[in-house]
């Protein structure tokens, strides 16, 4: 099952404890301009 539009932690909870498999929204992370985007992977790992 895929959520969608999570912007708590206690819907992630809710979700995860109704195991839910995928899960995405808000909380996670706010829409990303595309170049931002692309640069994500380098960032994640030069930060670890």
């Amino acid at each position: 099952m895929v959520a969608e539009g999570i912007e708590t932690a206690e819907h992630q909870q809710d979700l995860v404890h109704r195991e839910c498999d995928l899960l995405q929204g808000f909380l996670f992370s706010r829409p990303v301009p595309l170049g931002d985007l692309m640069a994500l992977p380098e960032d994640l790992t030069a930060n670890g």
